[in-house]
């Protein structure tokens, strides 16, 4: 709205309108009142103190106009500098020893004033208004860079600006954390564009309430006219649809160090020729699985996904699950028209994500229908073992090296869903593939819960005398054909000749394995 008037030209009826200018006054106000932030609510950036002791000074960029942070560092006490004195300073951000923060607001602040006589001043003073009078005589007019305005000339801006693109082109500088920008300031594209060419390693955490969409849209490709041109960032930005109040305590602890871990180790990689599939390049993937680095995960997959389903195969299993909740977490808006038009890039993509967790089903059939084993036998009562032979899991691996059984595939399983149970705290109420989600969760259940039941082994009792079923098998598998054909096969007791029978009794457990654990 203040974009609108401010810029109506003069074919505009409203030109030169009394109500106009003092709607102008009037947004500006809004605007300046929304930013004016309580001291209660910027208690949740308490975690940011790990984040300076780790990277001291730490450097804040941010197009907000608000003071939260220079409240937070007064409420802990933390020397931090935003350029300013009571004049315009820039120098002190080449202090790195005395300020523990050092601030780049990009877009101005609500307590920064510029004077008709072109000087940049500070005030905490709450005006009325965006003027304030000095006693030098001079008037200030607060120093904002409103949304959707054009950008404008200004020593503290410009400076400021010119020091972010610095920063960023830093070799030292690895990870850049973005919280709720949604990338619409064409200059903040260009700085980060030209500083991730330059910075081989920058790599982004993007933390919003959709992030895919502002990536895909905004920082994966250059518009060149109708034509899409590959970025500098394509693959370097880590999607985190979270909601920063309930994430922040975790995002230093959890995913910087072990994007760090991740990053140590695949520096160290690059150097083997050939490269070696070890445990160090495992731990690597599973670093980057828990950062949800998912360019990566599916780098490492088309070049390597055969050696690490067969050498790794939990890991596989989580690979295909967090490219599947890429999508999950982050819905892209649906196209119109899908009839008349090819497929883009992005739901290319989106398509092979969906895949994956078939993929993923279809790597747990696979093991479980060539592990299924029947074994019957006839006495005076007749017993049918159900378990899960161990041939075909001894063909695969874990973590390399180490033996794989179905116990310790049952723990992994169980871990990946209750990380999965965490992680759902963190996103947003209004999260709308929730029902997705939880399919994921069951489905984890499902499969932990048939493992707990079968992987140790399980056997059911006939008595053949009145049929009685001591330990009851269709509680379990409901299937009432099943039962008849057990009475069928031994009514003559001289049956003997088991085999047959047990090969029925598997595609049956299959079928059940199908469609009760996997929901296929």
């Amino acid at each position: 709205l203040l974009y609108f008037y401010e810029n109506l030209d003069e074919n505009f009826l409203l030109k030169g309108l009394v109500e106009k200018t003092n709607l102008i006054k009037d947004l500006k106000d809004f605007i300046v009142e929304k930013t004016t932030v309580d001291k209660e609510e910027i208690h949740y950036l308490s975690p940011l103190k790990d984040f300076i002791k780790e990277s001291r000074p730490l450097r804040i960029l941010t197009v907000n106009y608000d003071t939260a942070i220079e409240q937070f560092c007064e409420e802990y006490k933390i020397p931090y500098t935003d350029g300013f004195d009571l004049y315009w300073n820039p120098s002190n951000f080449d202090d790195e020893d005395k300020y523990d923060v050092h601030l780049y607001k990009l877009h101005g602040s609500i307590t920064w004033y510029q004077t008709n006589r072109k000087n940049y001043l500070k005030s905490l003073v709450k005006p009325e208004g965006n003027k304030i009078s000095l006693i030098t005589k001079e008037e200030a007019r607060s120093l904002i860079l409103y949304p959707a305005q054009k950008w404008f000339y200004s020593d503290p801006i410009l400076e400021l600006l010119l020091k972010a693109r610095k920063i960023l082109e830093n070799n030292d500088v690895k990870v850049l954390i973005v919280i709720g920008f949604s990338f619409r300031d064409d200059h903040i594209r260009e700085i980060l564009w030209n500083a991730a060419r330059k910075n081989r390693d920058l790599v982004i955490f993007l933390i919003a309430e959709n992030p895919l969409e502002i990536y895909e849209k905004r920082l994966k490709y250059y518009e060149h006219g109708a034509t899409k041109i590959e970025s500098s960032l394509r693959g370097r930005v880590i999607c985190l649809p979270y909601d920063i109040e309930k994430l922040l305590r975790e995002l230093y602890i959890h995913y910087i160090q072990k994007y760090k871990n991740a990053y140590v180790t695949e520096k160290k990689k690059k150097m083997e020729i050939p490269l070696l599939l070890d445990k160090p390049f495992f731990e690597m993937i599973g670093y980057y699985l828990e950062v949800e680095h998912i360019s990566k995960i599916e780098m490492f997959l088309k070049d390597y996904g055969a050696d690490i389903k067969k050498r790794a195969f939990p890991l596989y299993l989580d690979c295909l699950l967090e490219i599947y909740l890429l999508y999950v977490k982050n819905p892209l808006p649906e196209r119109k028209n899908e009839l008349e038009r090819a497929p883009s890039q992005e739901e290319k993509e989106i398509t092979e994500r969906k895949k994956r967790l078939d993929e993923f089903k279809e790597s747990i059939l696979e093991l479980l229908a060539e592990s299924v084993n029947f074994q019957i036998s006839a006495g005076t009562n007749v017993s049918i073992s159900l378990s899960l032979s161990a041939n075909k899991i001894k063909e695969l691996r874990h973590a390399g090296s180490e033996e794989l059984n179905f116990s310790i595939l049952r723990d992994h399983l169980s871990n990946t869903l209750s990380e999965m149970k965490h992680k759902k705290r963190y996103l947003f109420e209004t999260f709308p593939h929730s029902g997705k989600y939880d399919s994921v969760l069951r489905l984890l259940k499902n499969i932990v819960d048939y493992l707990d039941s079968v992987g140790k082994g399980s056997l059911f009792f006939y008595d053949m005398k009145y049929y009685d079923r001591i330990k009851s098998f269709e509680d379990e598998r409901n299937y009432e054909k099943v039962l008849n054909e057990i009475r069928r096969i031994f009514q003559k007791r001289g049956e003997r000749d088991l085999t047959k029978y047990s090969d029925y009794f598997k595609e049956k457990e299959i079928e059940y394995i199908k469609r009760e654990v996997l929901e296929m």
